[in-house]
């Protein structure tokens, strides 16, 4: 037998022609892909030099022997793929056998034939032809299974130190590094002294904006640019990272819109010395910007081509302009026109009335506006008086209150801000003056508001000697050319203390200030008598409890600015603690204080007493939001809670009227039908739960329980009806669910009976809210604050209790709140301990667990 000589891969059987094909093109790759290496590499380098720009750096001469290294290597890397030789159908068949490790070569049988005779097919015998047939069906399903494989490079052992790597890794650098400027880089190695000198020039300018603004610089892609280029200038200032903008000595188009203060840098790389030996940086008529630095002085020869001089420029932009880079002939060699956006002034006004907020402080609320951002923003105080201070120019003693604002976030563009500032004990408190907001952004520029006159906050003293004492003080901060009428008025006040100053203390005190303004030189003895005066008032004003009260004081403002910091949570803790024992110091001196008042009924008052359960609480809740992370209600709650201590030491109960206690009554026993009522839902949902329902017996106790409490709510409803007030239609309604919800109960129907309960204590609250509202309307100013409204603090306001919310309560960090963040911190907690989880989870669980 022979093999066909005439046989090629088209004229293949179907089945075979395919992978026949296939196993020849991987063959040729396999061959080829050696062969065309060295040219491969001979081009990558020659690409991978041009767009790094090292021709650019070249005299003629060596770019000339550097073109022709390279077309010489170029010339001996084609002699491998001359040599090439490509498979042939025989080889390709081999491929496919040994490829896919069928024995009996089925490929070369496959397409083997029966030899002619001189008799022709008659000459075969039977039995022949019929293993034959067989041997050729054995190979066709053979066939089927055959496979070319993935080709295999030879080139590992011709590479052994992967230059091809190295090269693919350098073609992709340079052409990031080249960027928009890769055609001229690919045209550089074929450029020539000559008129084409200017177009090798490679200029690297960028705006940089001031670091305020945040915007990115803008590149100006000028390299390459030959004088009668388009100049195009289409670059952005908008602060995006991709804002570009090319230039050319015609700087047509848009002009670039920058901020003021930016920087305009640009380096210059000559690569002709003989031509370019001095540039110039213009702006308008003008020879350099206003602010420009000049940095043009030639920077040592570096690299190849020895004459090689380099220039910086660096102008700052301060107002728009045409800047222009010129040859040492004046010519343009880059342009590009800069429209620059000026800094505006911050803006500030006061949005309200400035005034004394609940706890005293000074409240200001204002709107900021500035377009990069305000940056510092400041009130400052000038006083008024009767005039005299302000007219005469005298300088006050004391320097005035004046403070930082709190700015709403980090640099706000446009914002409400709200600040308070503790005045109380300040010397200027009660003062008239002139208040005026200023504020500041990065550049310098300032805005002012317009002037608000007012009154400044101040301590309510009841005694008339502090009272006083207090007007002396503040008369003396303010104009201390006063200082004789105040020593003589002092002197006076002390002239018979008998019966009119009882401490004597507090007549040392001002006989000792009379002295020092008598005899005092300088303004130190004047500011000691400032200090004195108001020590003296709070003595008589409030004995010992003062200094608890500065010390309960203190410590509540290091608490506040704390929380505001974020300060770590063991400093917090020490605060906390450290309030919680001067509240319980000044607690006690108020109580000292309280028994030398008269004595009261409790009825008689429309006051809730403040126990010192109720403070520990506020102070238990502050401490558990602040560790769970929950630092802004913390700061509202000690806002709360400085806002309570302030108004307890100047709460002064006021007696009720008859009408007044009767209704204080009944709106506690509203609220104590409130309280039964869910108590009897939860008790019918836990009988419900243990099997109770539909047995009569086991819901019995609850229908007397429900029957009780709605003959006692007929009985508040007739007591209204009694004090001229009509009872609102959700408590005859509450009472109809009631009724209801006993009936169910006494029949054993549980759910029935709970979605009557459901309906009562919501109509219960409808109706005690409407018996608010009515009496608040009803009675009067002097009759709204009445103790049956509600459990009050001393600034009227419903606080936290055991009892219903009738829904007039400030709202508070609650602790559903706080538990739900202690369960999160606890699963937190519980992932981080699982130390079968990725480093990087256990990483980014501690930062987040770091600051609890």
């Amino acid at each position: 037998m022979r093999k066909p000589e005439a046989l090629t891969i088209t004229t293949l059987p179907g089945p075979l022609k395919t992978k026949a094909a296939r196993a020849w093109a991987v063959l040729a790759w396999e061959r080829a892909w050696p062969a065309a290496w060295p040219l491969l590499a001979v081009a990558g380098t020659f690409l991978a030099s041009a767009l790094s720009g090292v021709w650019d750096q070249m005299s003629d001469w060596p770019r000339a022997a550097g073109l022709a290294a390279f077309a010489a290597a170029g010339l001996a890397a084609l002699v491998p793929l001359a040599r090439l030789s490509l498979p042939g159908l025989g080889e390709a068949l081999h491929r496919l056998e040994t490829a896919s490790g069928a024995p009996h070569r089925p490929a070369t049988a496959y397409v083997d034939r029966l030899p002619d005779t001189e008799f022709g097919s008659a000459g075969i015998s039977p039995q022949s032809a019929s293993l034959w047939q067989a041997h050729r069906a054995r190979a066709a399903s053979a066939v089927g299974r055959l496979r070319a494989g993935w080709p295999r490079s030879a080139l590992v052992r011709r590479d052994p130190y992967a230059l091809r790597v190295a090269i693919t890794l350098a073609l992709i650098c340079t052409a990031a590094f080249a960027g928009p400027q890769w055609r001229q880089r690919l045209a550089s190695p074929f450029l020539f002294a000559g008129g084409a000198a200017a177009a090798r020039l490679a200029i690297d300018a960028w705006v940089t904006p001031p670091p305020y603004t945040r915007r990115a610089p803008v590149y100006l892609t000028a390299g390459g640019n030959a004088p009668g280029a388009d100049g195009r200038a289409d670059g952005r200032a908008d602060g995006r990272a991709d804002g570009r903008a090319d230039g050319g000595p015609a700087a047509q188009g848009p002009a670039i819109r920058i901020p003021a203060g930016s920087e305009l840098f640009v380096r210059l790389q000559d690569t002709s010395p003989a031509r370019l030996r001095a540039a110039s940086l213009s702006t308008g008529d003008d020879a350099n910007p206003p602010g420009a630095e000049d940095s043009a002085a030639p920077a040592e020869p570096k690299g190849p081509g020895g004459g090689q001089d380099r220039r910086e420029f660096r102008a700052t932009l301060n107002r728009s302009a045409l800047v222009q880079l010129q040859s040492a002939g004046k010519q343009p060699l880059a342009a590009w026109r800069f429209e620059v956006i000026a800094d505006e002034a911050p803006e500030i006004a006061l949005a309200e009335e400035p005034g004394p907020a609940a706890s005293g402080a000074l409240e200001l609320v204002y709107t900021l506006r500035d377009d990069y951002g305000v940056t510092s923003a400041r009130a400052e105080f000038t006083p008024l008086g009767d005039g005299t201070a302000d007219a005469g120019g005298e300088e006050p003693l004391v320097a005035a209150p004046d403070f930082d604002l709190r700015l709403p976030g980090l640099r706000p563009r446009d914002a409400t801000g709200r600040s308070y500032k503790e005045l109380l004990s300040h010397p200027w408190a009660g003062e008239r003056v002139r208040l005026v907001l200023r504020a500041r952004d990065e550049a310098g520029n300032s805005g002012t508001s317009d002037p608000a006159e007012f009154v400044l906050p101040e301590r309510r003293f009841n005694e008339p000697l502090a009272r006083a004492l207090v007007e002396l003080r503040r008369t003396l901060a303010v104009t201390p050319s006063r200082q004789d009428l105040i020593a003589r008025t002092l002197d006076a006040l002390t002239m018979a203390p008998k019966g009119f100053i009882d401490d004597l203390t507090v007549y040392l005190a001002m006989r000792t200030a009379h002295w020092r303004l008598t005899y005092g030189t300088g303004r130190d003895q004047m500011v000691s008598v400032v200090d004195l005066l108001w020590d003296t008032a709070l003595r008589i004003e409030d004995g010992d409890l003062s200094l608890a009260e500065r010390r309960l004081r203190e410590l509540q403002e290091q608490l506040a600015q704390a929380l505001a910091n974020d300060a770590p949570a063991e400093e917090i803790k020490r605060l906390i603690d450290e309030l919680r024992q001067a509240l319980g110091d000044y607690m006690r001196e108020l109580a000292k204080a309280a028994e030398k008042l008269p004595a009261r009924d409790p009825g008689e008052t429309g006051m809730q007493a403040i126990t010192p359960q109720d403070l520990a609480r506020m102070l238990e809740n502050i401490e558990n939001l602040a560790r769970n992370g929950l630092r802004d209600q913390a700061q509202q709650l000690l806002s709360q809670l400085r806002d309570m201590l302030e108004n307890l030491r100047n709460a002064r109960p006021q007696p009720q009227s008859p009408d007044q206690q009767m209704m204080s009554e009944l709106m506690r026993a509203l609220s104590d039908m409130i309280s039964r009522q869910r108590q009897l839902m939860d008790d019918t949902y836990r009988k419900d739960n243990e099997g109770a329902r539909g047995d009569p017996s086991q819901t019995a106790p609850l229908a007397q329980g429900q029957q009780d409490l709605q003959q006692q709510l007929q009985s508040l409803m007739e007591q209204l009806k009694a004090l001229g007030m009509e009872p609102n239609q959700a408590l005859g309604q509450a009472g109809e669910n009631m009724e209801g919800a006993a009936g169910s109960l006494s029949r054993g129907d549980t759910p029935g009976a709970m979605s009557e309960q459901r309906q009562a204590l919501e109509n219960l609250l409808q109706g005690a809210r409407s018996m608010v509202r009515s009496m608040a309307n009803g009675m009067g100013p002097d009759r709204s604050n009445s103790q049956g409204l509600a459990r009050t603090d001393p600034l009227g306001r419903v606080r936290p209790t055991r009892g219903p919310d009738l829904g007039t309560t400030v709202e508070v960090p609650d602790k559903i709140d706080a538990q739900t963040v202690q369960r999160i911190l606890e699963e937190l907690r519980r992932r981080l301990g699982d130390q079968q989880r990725p480093q990087i989870e256990l990483d980014y669980l501690e930062r987040l667990l770091r600051q609890f």
